[in-house]
């Protein structure tokens, strides 16, 4: 979950929950879950998307086979992060 608006330069939280839907628990700790916001699809002026990166969450523990857990990243938001985003919590990664 996060706040449906937020202003560049403020404060700002995004929740999130994970489920292990593997077969076999998942490993602890080293792994992680990028966040980002990402902005207006791109146009012929702009090639590629305006994409902000937030932050990373290690889970320090095993995860069992349908366990979940929920994480949250509060950041203090670039004044550049000014149009309409959307949030985006990536897969797991080595950071």
């Amino acid at each position: 979950m996060a706040p449906a608006s937020a202003v560049g330069g403020t404060t700002y939280t995004v929740t999130w929950t994970v489920q292990n839907r593997g077969t076999a628990a998942a490993d602890p700790g080293g792994l992680g879950r990028p966040a980002f916001i990402v902005g207006p699809p791109p146009t012929r002026s702009t090639a590629t998307p305006n994409a902000l990166y937030l932050g990373q969450v290690k889970h320090p523990l095993p995860l069992a086979i349908d366990e979940t857990y929920t994480e949250s990243l509060t950041v203090q938001l670039s004044p550049s992060a000014t149009a309409k985003y959307v949030v985006v919590i990536g897969r797991r990664c080595r950071q």
